[in-house]
């Protein structure tokens, strides 16, 4: 299986990250990269004809991830963000083994803060069924738990709550709130975001919290990771951020939606799967 594009051409590796998702969630990670200004070039990916991700097999989504980065390699990329908690459950470990040149970084549920923070020694971390299943949330629940019951919650209709966002406001605020409510009542004062999709749902969840739990986000954690490495790395700073954008579903309709997610248009070139 290998992805391709006919315009994949890095015009400047020297200065680029690659960064990818399943779909728009990773665009909340490139959101934070460009409010850094760090003068560098962003290419993100949206594997959007096979998102997703959380629902797949862990073989599966490695798979996917090994090709992606196959891609983003060929381009003379050297880091890479796994702008998805399920790639980097599934792959992060992997790829850091197969492509030890590169640097790759990957999400993990911000386990640590959140029991840092907790009053009440009850958080609760959202995710996909596939991130909660992975062997970095299981890491971080072995490092930094602290004897804090951590409650996992696979919520499998808020990522396409983003992805194709009902016409009613009411909706989402509804499958938000069934997920959310219980956790209040149940004592959890830390809800953490275990999905990239899940940055575009913050200020719902903060409207049900009502002030009694702290929504901890970690897109600006990874994004200033990613650009720490970048600097380790050699990756270039200087002149403008920017960002091209590839999807390997419907270019048109994926413009639309990251241009409402990101403030601003960049442009978007259809990528395929070939084999």
């Amino acid at each position: 299986m290998v992805l391709n594009c006919n315009n994949n051409q890095v015009t400047d590796p020297e200065r680029a990250i690659g960064v990818f998702d399943s779909g728009l969630g990773g665009l909340s990670v490139v959101r934070e990269l460009l409010a850094l200004g760090a003068g560098r070039h962003i290419h993100y990916l949206a594997d959007q004809c096979h998102a997703p991700y959380g629902v797949q097999s862990m073989e599966t989504i490695l798979a996917w991830s090994k090709a992606i980065s196959e891609w983003f390699i060929r381009g003379k990329i050297k880091v890479i963000v796994l702008a998805c908690n399920s790639a980097s459950a599934a792959a992060l470990y992997s790829l850091r083994e197969q492509f030890p040149a590169v640097h790759f970084v990957g999400m993990e549920p911000a386990v640590k803060p959140a029991v840092a923070a907790s009053k009440t020694g009850r958080v609760a971390v959202l995710a996909t069924a596939a991130t909660l299943a992975g062997g970095p949330y299981k890491k971080v629940l072995r490092d930094h738990a602290n004897g804090c019951q951590v409650i996992p919650r696979a919520c499998p209709k808020w990522v396409d709550l983003v992805e194709n966002p009902p016409e009613s406001p009411e909706e989402v605020l509804t499958e938000v709130k069934s997920v959310v409510a219980p956790l209040l009542a149940d004592g959890v004062d830390q809800l953490i975001l275990g999905c990239t999709h899940f940055s575009f749902l913050k200020n719902v969840i903060q409207s049900v919290c009502q002030g009694n739990a702290t929504v901890i986000d970690p897109a600006v954690a990874v994004a200033r990771q990613a650009e720490r490495i970048a600097d380790t790395a050699g990756v270039h700073r200087g002149g403008r951020s920017d960002c091209r954008l590839f999807t390997t579903g419907d270019a048109a309709r994926f413009e639309g939606h990251s241009q409402s997610l990101l403030g601003q248009s960049f442009p978007v070139k259809t990528a395929r799967w070939d084999g």
